[in-house]
């Protein structure tokens, strides 16, 4: 069975490399959104020119492709927290912060250490978001490790 014979496989496999090249290259908003645009009007033009002709043409198959990979690392841009404006670590960080989180989880405590994921409300008494891991000592509950 030849496998390459169904192209949503090789779609699938373009937009998983996007945002694995997103995720090591870290690619701008600009870049990605001038590059998704031009290549969504290739990709409407190569369209509207094969039907017109009614025949196959390689460049508009590659022109999908790149269209996915961009897609893929625009997709994985908009899920990543820090690339927002508010996120704490866009914030200046001080030797001495001032946090306010709710506790969204506990995790599975150790020997030496409770662990709870908190969402961030405010991060030096500005409004931010984000998460955070956060370790109380069980020898010292009263600070943070």
């Amino acid at each position: 069975m030849n496998v390459l014979k169904y192209p949503i496989l090789i779609i699938a496999i373009c937009f998983g490399i996007g945002i694995v090249l997103q995720n090591y290259l870290s690619l701008s908003f600009l870049l990605i959104l001038c590059l998704g645009l031009f290549l969504a009007f290739l990709f409407t033009f190569t369209y509207v020119k094969i039907q017109s002709k009614n025949s196959k043409n390689i460049f508009f198959g590659l022109i999908t492709y790149l269209f996915m990979v961009v897609c893929g690392s625009f997709v994985l841009f908009l899920h990543q927290d820090f690339n927002k404006k508010n996120h704490y670590s866009n914030q200046g960080i001080k030797e001495q912060n001032t946090i306010k989180a709710l506790v969204v989880e506990e995790i599975k405590p150790n020997l030496f250490y409770t662990k709870f994921i908190v969402a961030i409300d405010s991060f030096n008494h500005q409004k931010s978001c984000g998460k955070l891991l956060v370790y109380f000592s069980k020898k010292n509950p009263d600070t943070l490790a």
